[in-house]
């Protein structure tokens, strides 16, 4: 699978509780997403301010830190969900690809589309026919991830100019263009599409300052929630459809987000996830301890906290703040 155009900048993060429990998370941000950069996430961090990230990593430390002072694994007694496959870029399809993921047990892929759409349309169809020819009886679907990058007409246009049979495959498209209710209503009343929100889904949860409750808006089919970025709390009470993906981040990351989204599927249907995105970067140590069946991320219960403790133990922490409020941070 193709990597990313540039490389990313992330950190892990090394909590010590006034407790002494230790706990440890990522901090991972997307600048084209809106984030501030690492730089600033960590200047921040070091001055006793939390960003939404890094808010979203200390509470997540804590957790791990719970567990790890008790040696216990966070997913006991949790199972975590199934997930679909990631391709970073629908060129990657081939029928050969398909049938490979298939044949592991995934039901959904996901794309990300928006770059190139005549190419892209093209990519997806050829690839979609080719499988259907060859295993007529499949019924892999799969989600197309735009983020923000179209405006509602060219959205209309070329999820129209799509043959019926591979619309008829889509499970859902995510942020086709910025999140407007009478735009999305457009494109999803025109196509016959379902929509799901990520970059607006805190806002729709009323997370924070919006007056939009989630269930009077019907252009959206549902929402993709981030643990890295989001508390899902709301999201248990919400009347719309949800799934829980990784941020695209370290796999401690990853587990972070597979822990939430067993936890949120223990009151909800959280649908088939999105927590396998290791295969969007190069294999490194820790994601080669990432234990995986098909679409299936296992917990590794023998492990404490989210797991790869030794590998944490090692790594050369420097200090970045002392004495925090919420602990002191390596």
């Amino acid at each position: 699978m193709s990597l990313p155009k540039k490389p990313r900048h992330g950190s892990l993060l090394k909590f010590e509780f006034q407790s002494g429990a230790i706990g440890y998370a990522d901090l991972h941000p997307w600048t084209e997403l809106g984030d501030q950069d690492l730089e600033t996430q960590l200047k921040t961090l070091s001055e006793s301010k939390f960003s939404r990230l890094s808010q979203r990593s200390c509470e997540l430390a804590r957790i791990d830190s719970e567990a790890r002072s008790r040696g216990v694994s966070v997913f006991d007694g949790l199972q975590i969900p199934t997930s679909h496959f990631l391709f970073t870029d629908l060129s990657e399809l081939t029928e050969t690809t398909l049938a490979e993921i298939e044949s592991q047990g995934f039901s959904i892929f996901k794309a990300k589309a928006g770059r190139n759409l005549a190419r892209e349309r093209e990519a997806l169809e050829t690839a979609l026919n080719a499988h259907q020819k060859a295993q007529p009886k499949s019924q892999l679907k799969v989600r197309l991830d735009f983020n923000s990058s179209l405006v509602e007409k060219v959205a209309i246009e070329w999820l129209l100019s799509l043959e019926p049979s591979t619309r008829a495959r889509i499970d859902f498209c995510e942020d086709p263009t910025p999140f407007e209710s009478a735009a999305w209503a457009q494109v999803r009343a025109q196509t016959g599409v379902d929509l799901y929100c990520d970059l607006e889904s805190e806002s729709l949860l009323r997370d924070g300052n919006s007056e939009r409750p989630l269930g009077a808006d019907a252009a959206v089919s549902g929402l993709v929630l981030k643990p890295a970025r989001q508390s899902i709390e709301s999201a248990k009470a919400s009347a719309h459809k949800v799934v829980v993906t990784s941020y695209l981040d370290h796999p401690l990351g990853q587990m972070g987000a597979a822990f939430e989204a067993a936890r949120l599927a223990q009151s909800r249907d959280v649908g088939v996830c999105g927590l396998l995105s290791q295969t969007a970067y190069e294999s490194t140590a820790y994601s080669g301890e990432l234990k995986i069946e098909g679409p299936q991320l296992l917990p590794g219960l023998e492990q404490s906290g989210f797991g790869f403790g030794g590998l944490l133990e090692a790594e050369p922490w420097q200090v970045l703040l002392k004495a925090a409020s919420a602990g002191q941070t390596s």
